[in-house]
C-alpha cells in the first residue's frame, strides 16, 4: 500500500481520490501520485492509518493475495510498465516507440527520465487483464442524460487492501468514445469506485455501478433522421488510473469492454422535457383523470400493483426525476399549482446533491429568485450520482389537488418546453381519538381496553383468563393497516403481536379511512380480544402491568432525503394502554 496522506482537521475537506470526470493526463510523475485528504481528529487519522497497515500486514501473512498485487503502487511508482501495460517487449527501442503512441502529455512527462535511464520501462512481469479479483461485466448509455454507466463485479473476499474501516482501494473505469469521425477513440470521463474486502463475498459476488457524462454533447448530437450510433470503449483498473495510458492500456488487474451505443438526437418526438417519475413512481403508474386524480397505482398486500386502481397519494418532500436535456437548453425549474393551473406558484427549495468526494455527503444547489436550476449543474450532480433528482420541492403543510409542471429554457430563459403531472398531497398524519361511553373513560385515545361486559379497565386488573376486549378509535383519509402489540411481565422484549388489519382486507367496520364514523369522544371499534394466557411468557406468567401498543400506518407516499439518498415511506402513529393482569 502506498499513500501521501495530506493530514487536516477541517472535516468539510475531502477524504478519497478522486479524478476530475473530465480529467486530462498530467504532466509531472507517472503514474500520478495520488493525495490522500483524510478528515477527522488526529486519534482517528492516525487511528485509520494504523488500521490500513494493519490489515496490509494480516495480508501478507496470511499468504492469499500474489505479492503483486499487494506490492502493486510500489512496482509501478518504480516503474510504470512493470507488468507491460505499454510493451510486453524487451527491446527499448521497441518501448520508446509505444511511448510515443501514447497521449502527448503523458509522452512529455516520460522523456526526460527515458534519456537519463533507457531501461527504465523494461517489463519485469507482464500480466494482462487479470479478472481474478474484478471484472467489468458491461457498459452502455443513458440517453435521456447522456450518461456512460459500467458495472464491475468484485468476486472474492480478499484482495483490495483492507476491509471497510481501512482505504482499501479504487477501481477505476475510464470511457472512451469513437465518434467515427477519424479522430479514434477520445477520453471522456474516468470514475471511479472504492472497494475493500467484504467477507460475503464468498456466496455472493458485489456488482458496482460507476457513471459518467458525455463532454460536450451537444455537438455531438444529429438531427433523428440520422441512427447516431458511435463506438464506446471502458477500461477498468485496479488501484491505478488508466487515463494517462490512452484508450489503449492494458491494466494488469482489470479489463476492457467496447460497445456499440446510440446517442440521443438533437430533434424528432424523443426530443422533449418530460417528468417521469414522482416519488419513485412512474408517471403512468399516476391517475390523469377522475376522482382519483393525480394518486399512485394500488399496492396489494402481497406488493403487486392492481391495474386501473388508485389510491396513494403523495407527501413530504416530493421528488422527480426526467429529461430536461434538449438542444439549446441551460435551465429547467419547478412550479407547482393548487387551482387547477389557474395561478402558479415557483419551487424554490434547495436540491441535495452528492459530493463528489466520499465521506463529504451533500451539496446544496439552490434555484435563483424565479426558481430556475443550471442544466449543466445538474448534469454533474447525476454523473456523480445517478439517481440525482431534479428538485427536492417540500410539500409539508399542503394538502388535496395539486398540479406540478416542469419548464426547460434557453440561456436568456425563454421557454423551450413544458410537461406537468397531477398529484394528490396528503401531509396529514393519522388521528386518534379518545373514546365515550359509560363510565367515563380515563385519558386516553387511539386504543383502549374493555371487559366482556363492555367497561373500561385501562387501570382495573384482568385475572386469569378474562376476555379482554382491545377498541381502537383513529382515522386517515389514506388508511392502510393497524398492528396490534402485547408486552408487559415475562413477555418478550420485542412483544408479541395479537391482532392487525388492513384496509382492503374486508373488516367490519373498517374501510380507507380506518375505523367507519371515527370521531372525538366516539365508540370506536373492538379490533382485536386477548386472552393473556395464551401469550407464551418466560420463565413464568406473573403479575405485573401489560400494555398493548396500536401503531397505525396510511398510504401516503411520503419522500425525504437522507444525505444525498432519496427515500420514501408513510404516515404513522402508535397509541398505547396499560392495565394490570394476575395469572
Amino acid at each position: 500500500m502506498v499513500f501521501y496522506p495530506i493530514l487536516t482537521y477541517d472535516p468539510i475537506e475531502i477524504f478519497k481520490p478522486v479524478p476530475d470526470l473530465q480529467v486530462e493526463p498530467p504532466i509531472g510523475p507517472i503514474p500520478p501520485v495520488e493525495k490522500f485528504v483524510i478528515t477527522g481528529t488526529k486519534a482517528e487519522i492516525k487511528a485509520l492509518i494504523d488500521q490500513s497497515f494493519e490489515a496490509e500486514r494480516i495480508i501478507k501473512e496470511e499468504g492469499k493475495v500474489e505479492p503483486e498485487r499487494i506490492e502493486f503502487k510500489n512496482l509501478i511508482m518504480q516503474n510504470p510498465n512493470y507488468f507491460g501495460s505499454i510493451s510486453e517487449s524487451q527491446d527499448q527501442n521497441v518501448i520508446l516507440n509505444a511511448v510515443y503512441s501514447l497521449p502527448p502529455k503523458t509522452v512529455e512527462a516520460m522523456l526526460p527520465k527515458l534519456a537519463i535511464d533507457p531501461g527504465w520501462l523494461v517489463p519485469v512481469k507482464p500480466m494482462f487483464y487479470n479478472t481474478t479479483y474484478e471484472e467489468l461485466k458491461c457498459v452502455g448509455l443513458y440517453p435521456e442524460n447522456d450518461l456512460l454507466e459500467a458495472v464491475i463485479e468484485i468476486k472474492l473476499p480478499y484482495g483490495f487492501n483492507g476491509e471497510l474501516c481501512t482505504l482499501g482501494s479504487t477501481q477505476y473505469v475510464a470511457f472512451y468514445i469513437d465518434y467515427h469521425d477519424g479522430a479514434g477513440y477520445q477520453h471522456a470521463a474516468t470514475s471511479t469506485v472504492a472497494a475493500h474486502d467484504i467477507p460475503a463475498v464468498n456466496d455472493n459476488h458485489l456488482y458496482y455501478a460507476v457513471s459518467a457524462s458525455i463532454p460536450d454533447i451537444a455537438s455531438k448530437l444529429k438531427t433523428c433522421t440520422i441512427e447516431n450510433i458511435v463506438k464506446v470503449k471502458a477500461i477498468l483498473s485496479w488501484n491505478q488510473d488508466p487515463t494517462p495510458f490512452g484508450p489503449m492500456h492494458i491494466p494488469p488487474w482489470g479489463n476492457a469492454l467496447e460497445r456499440n451505443i446510440q446517442i440521443r438526437p438533437k430533434d424528432g418526438q424523443s426530443v422533449k422535457c418530460d417528468i417521469s417519475i414522482v416519488n419513485e413512481v412512474h408517471t403512468d403508474d399516476i391517475s390523469k383523470a377522475g376522482s382519483s386524480a393525480g394518486l399512485a397505482i394500488k399496492i396489494n398486500a402481497v406488493g403487486t400493483a392492481v391495474p386501473f386502481v388508485f389510491d396513494r397519494p403523495f407527501g413530504g418532500v416530493v421528488a422527480c426525476w426526467g429529461n430536461v436535456n434538449l438542444p439549446d437548453a441551460a435551465y429547467y425549474r419547478f412550479r407547482y399549482s393548487d387551482d387547477g393551473g389557474a395561478t402558479w406558484n415557483n419551487v424554490k427549495d434547495d436540491r441535495i446533491a452528492r459530493h463528489p468526494s466520499p465521506f463529504i455527503t451533500t451539496i446544496p444547489r439552490s434555484p435563483d429568485s424565479d426558481g430556475w436550476f443550471s442544466i449543466s449543474e445538474y448534469n454533474t450532480d447525476v454523473a456523480n450520482y445517478a439517481l440525482t433528482a431534479l428538485v427536492h420541492w417540500k410539500s409539508a403543510g399542503k394538502n388535496g389537488a395539486y398540479l406540478l409542471r416542469l419548464e426547460v429554457a434557453k440561456p436568456d430563459k425563454t421557454l423551450i418546453c413544458d410537461d406537468e403531472v397531477a398529484i394528490k398531497l396528503d401531509n396529514e398524519g393519522i388521528a386518534f381519538f379518545s373514546f365515550g361511553g359509560t363510565p367515563a373513560l380515563l385519558p386516553t385515545s387511539g386504543v383502549a381496553v374493555k371487559d366482556v361486559s363492555g367497561h373500561y379497565k385501562k387501570c382495573e386488573e384482568f385475572k386469569g383468563d378474562d376476555l379482554i376486549k382491545i377498541w381502537g378509535n383513529f382515522r386517515d383519509d389514506y388508511f392502510r393497516n393497524f398492528n396490534l402489540t402485547v408486552f408487559g411481565g415475562n413477555i418478550a422484549a420485542t412483544g408479541v403481536e395479537i391482532g392487525s388489519g388492513r384496509y382492503d382486507s374486508g373488516i367490519p367496520g373498517i374501510n380507507d379511512t380506518g375505523i367507519i364514523g371515527a370521531h372525538d369522544g366516539g365508540p370506536g371499534l373492538e379490533i382485536a380480544t386477548l386472552n393473556l394466557c395464551s401469550i407464551p411468557q418466560a420463565p413464568v406468567k406473573v403479575k405485573c402491568a401489560y400494555g398493548i401498543r396500536l401503531a397505525v400506518w396510511d398510504r401516503a407516499i411520503l419522500g425525504y432525503v437522507s444525505g444525498y439518498e432519496y427515500n420514501t415511506t408513510r404516515h404513522g402513529n402508535a397509541a398505547y394502554v396499560t392495565f394490570n393482569w394476575s395469572p
